[in-house]
């Protein structure tokens, strides 16, 4: 699925690029302590949690001979003014063993992390998000025995400014929430670009986090009755909008006929069959659907 960044320039962010300070120890029982409560409050709750209430402030983090840190660097792609970029890197013994680029922004990017407990028991992973006004590229590492990526959201086209995290059956181990965008019908304003909420859960075998909306049907179909009932009914474009966002909750969840049957339905524009098949023709090259479908195929 192809993304659309709108770049809003009043939204500034701004870099810091002072002196990296090492986490002390007790800033890191402080974090330890806040991961506990935040846990117990997601389980509490059953919904999403924004990550970020897990990211430190601080430029750099040691954990178990691990330490985590921000570089900074100048970068000015041609025809792009000069900005300060955020970098983060992995290190162990003095040695790089993982690096990650900054997207490049004009107004420079926001690049935060943090540790969570992502698969349960004690050992932390670290959460990563790079974000920019409307875009991002988010990640999860596990450091041990060596850094490896469990996931980029960047593999999936998914994600915006935001990176959250819920334990839909309580399990201990957390699926982790990120919005794909379907913007390719241009004629919706801006305020209509579509964001579905895509849930990935850890896979033992692959040994990643993949796409598991079908495995969580009634949790990401939750509310899914109010929301049609808020349909805009008389103007076209917003009819299309409101019935596309419940759509795409279907189709993503594995419930394709339901899906179309209730497009059918809804939508009752003349223009109906024409933007169906445009419908899927854009999803036939989406990766997320694609993996929903292949999975289904199994079952």
């Amino acid at each position: 699925m192809q993304k659309i960044i709108y770049i809003l320039l009043p939204i500034i962010f701004l870099c810091n690029s002072c002196e990296t300070k090492p986490v002390n120890s007790q800033q890191v029982e402080n974090t330890n302590a806040k991961l506990i409560e935040g846990k117990k409050e997601i389980k509490k709750q059953n919904e999403n949690v924004p990550l970020s209430k897990y990211f430190i402030r601080q430029n750099s983090l040691a954990y178990k001979g691990f330490v985590v840190k921000k570089s900074f660097r100048k970068s000015n792609p041609k025809d792009s003014p000069e900005v300060e970029i955020a970098d983060l890197i992995i290190q162990k013994n003095g040695k790089i063993l993982l690096k990650f680029d900054g997207i490049y922004y004009p107004l420079g990017n926001d690049l935060d992390f943090g540790l969570f407990s992502f698969l349960g028991g004690d050992e932390k992973q670290l959460a990563i998000s790079d974000a920019i006004p409307r875009g991002g590229i988010h990640y999860i590492v596990s450091l041990f025995p060596q850094p490896k990526i469990l996931f980029a959201s960047s593999n999936w086209n998914v994600g915006r400014e935001e990176f959250d995290v819920v334990d839909v059956d309580n399990d201990g181990i957390f699926e982790i929430i990120l919005a794909a965008v379907f913007d390719e019908f241009e004629q919706l304003p801006k305020s209509d670009v579509l964001m579905t909420n895509i849930h990935f859960r850890y896979d033992k075998t692959t040994e990643k986090f993949l796409p598991a909306n079908h495995l969580n049907r009634d949790f990401v179909l939750r509310g899914i009755g109010e929301q049609t009932m808020q349909i805009n009914r008389h103007d076209r474009e917003s009819q299309f909008a409101d019935v596309l966002a419940v759509t795409l909750r279907y189709i993503y969840a594995g419930e394709e006929k339901q899906a179309w049957e209730f497009f059918d339905k809804e939508y009752n524009f003349d223009d109906r069959e024409e933007r169906k098949q445009k419908i899927k023709s854009i999803l036939l090259s989406d990766l997320i659907y694609k993996f929903v479908r292949s999975e289904l195929r199994k079952q």
